[in-house]
């Protein structure tokens, strides 16, 4: 009776060990990067300028993280920040930067966050995405700083959206300087979307998945392995994105709008799809507009260009400089007073 009564005891705990051990098998199988996928370079959106027009331009953070930008100078005094995703970087829109001028009427700063493109980031390579919000941050004010009446509007592309969502939303807690508008372009990019001047990434796409299960879950222990990896270039260490970084690359558009309910900050959304059923927290205001285009909401189309001009028409006039532009700004230090 007695050996009767161990087995008894005994085969629960083997069933409970065999489980907990192909359980933890299983999730470390999962966690193992996997079979990487690279993403390729491919023709897309804004692959080269169209035109010699502009500049170059640096912004120099405060922890010397030297952020690349291409601009054009109109006679204005307001400026549009075209606000790309991670993994992107300017020269993937730099044929936006001709249109929005255009359209607006206003100088226009393609800007690489640090780390992507061709802007530099610092030692580490492993920076916060606060950091992305404040380097904005830094740059509005700074553009602010140079043109006090000067309105500044955000320009954000397909896998900015993230990114714009994060600033309306510590904004006001961190005390960020606020923008004038925000202009979202819902366009789909192609491959290259991801590959910032001829630098592909690596997508760990089982470890992301596994993660996206987790992270569901509330399981958030594991949110600072890698997914992705972008290389270095030259000297360069090679950037890597965890999954609640890559995750702020998401060009879901329900943050934005939440963080704009509350911000109140005057947005356009030019898309090819519905406006998303609301919600109470993505509840439409007065101080935004989505407008559906039929075949695409690329700024550089005819009827993008017609909806952005109307849009942003009071901007451009209060803005309007009568006087030649003044010379090109090639450099700024950011984080002065």
């Amino acid at each position: 009776m007695k050996a009767a009564g161990r087995r008894s005891v005994w085969r629960p705990l083997l069933a409970i060990t065999v489980v907990l051990a192909a359980g933890g098998g299983a999730l470390g199988v999962m966690l193992q990067r996997g079979a990487p996928t690279r993403v390729l370079t491919r023709p897309g959106i804004g692959s080269a300028p169209t035109s010699t027009q502009g500049g170059e331009r640096t912004f120099v953070t405060r922890d010397s993280a030297n952020l690349s930008a291409r601009q054009l100078v109109m006679r204005s005094r307001g400026s549009v920040v075209i606000v790309h995703g991670l993994g992107e970087g300017d020269s993937l829109f730099a044929r936006w930067n001709e249109a929005l001028a255009a359209s607006t009427q206003m100088n226009v700063i393609g800007l690489s966050l640090r780390g992507n493109g061709r802007s530099r980031g610092t030692e580490a390579r492993d920076d916060p995405p606060e950091a992305h919000t404040l380097d904005l941050a830094a740059a509005v004010q700074e553009l602010k700083r140079r043109q006090p009446s000067g309105p500044v509007l955000f320009a954000v592309a397909y896998g900015g959206v993230g990114i714009a969502a994060l600033y309306e939303r510590v904004r006001v807690a961190r005390q960020l300087p606020a923008v004038d508008g925000i202009m979202v372009f819902d366009v789909a990019p192609t491959a290259n979307a991801r590959v910032p001047n001829g630098r592909p990434v690596t997508l760990y796409p089982r470890r992301l998945a596994s993660l996206d299960v987790l992270a569901a879950a509330g399981v958030t222990w594991f949110g600072a392995l890698e997914v992705a990896t972008q290389s270095g270039d030259g000297r360069e260490l090679a950037t890597r994105w965890t999954h609640g970084r890559w995750h702020l690359a998401s060009p879901a558009l329900a943050p934005l709008l939440a963080a704009q309910g509350t911000s109140r900050t005057p947005l356009l959304v030019l898309s090819t799809t519905e406006r998303p059923a609301t919600t109470a927290a993505t509840a439409p205001t007065a101080e935004m507009e989505w407008v559906r285009l039929a075949n695409s909401a690329d700024p550089t189309t005819p009827l993008a260009r017609a909806a952005v001009m109307r849009w942003s028409a009071a901007y451009a006039a209060d803005a309007f400089e009568p006087i030649p532009p003044r010379p090109m700004q090639t450099l700024d230090v950011l984080g002065r007073r």
